[in-house]
């Protein structure tokens, strides 16, 4: 079974009205996803950021304001990028921002114009297997977007390039050789176990490697 999606090399901002809750999915590029369009939409809008899983912790003078748990008081006094998050986590890969829920989610949804948020997870690998309660997409989403990294198609098929190798084996219906292949790919964006299985409003797949370490515009 396969699910229906749009396909898009380019996300047009305009088209993303006020009120837009955008979760985010997929394997390569999702931060840098949202940065781009946080970066964009932030000219006109108060954009909120915040991860159902975890993500990093932006680089210093890439946003205004970072609200951290439910005791946060929420005032956006003007557009920009605010990130929200119920606690940071220090890890060995430095600080993660992790969870949106209870009274902040409520907070930040009503105090924003746009809601961007990472709901998903991949350990920085290209390909994945999900489990049943993956991705982690919050109930008020009016788009999901799924990232591939297209780019990283020939690379070696192995634990350090698939995350969660032994479910991925138990469930991908084809044979896994030595290399990653398009139709691993093909299979993590189309399928009913792949990254749209737990999307919310519009479905779409950017695809924003058109090349090797090429993005697709943004606008």
């Amino acid at each position: 079974m396969l699910l229906k999606f749009e396909r898009t090399e380019l996300i047009k901002t305009d088209d993303i009205p006020k009120g837009s809750v955008i979760s985010v999915v997929g394997c390569g590029g999702k931060t840098t996803l949202i940065e781009y369009m946080a970066a964009v939409l932030s000219k006109k809008f108060k954009v909120g950021v915040a991860a159902s899983a975890k993500m990093r912790m932006p680089l210093p003078g890439t946003f205004d304001q970072c609200f951290i748990g439910s005791q946060s008081e929420v005032i956006l006094p003007e557009p920009g990028i605010y990130y929200f998050a119920d606690t940071c986590m220090k890890t060995p890969e430095g600080d993660k921002l992790c969870g949106f829920s209870g009274d902040l989610k409520k907070k930040a949804l009503l105090a924003t114009d746009i809601m961007l948020i990472e709901a998903d997870g991949s350990a920085h690998k290209p390909v994945k297997a999900w489990k049943e309660d993956e991705p982690v997409i919050i109930q008020e989403t009016t788009m999901t977007i799924g990232a591939a990294a297209f780019g990283r198609i020939g690379e070696v098929a192995d634990g350090t390039t698939i995350h969660r190798l032994p479910l991925f084996l138990s469930i991908y219906p084809g044979a896994v050789s030595k290399t990653l292949t398009r139709d691993m790919f093909e299979w993590m964006i189309g399928s009913k176990d792949g990254m749209f299985k737990n999307s919310r409003g519009r479905p779409l797949w950017f695809l924003h490697q058109v090349m090797p370490g090429g993005w697709a515009p943004i606008n």
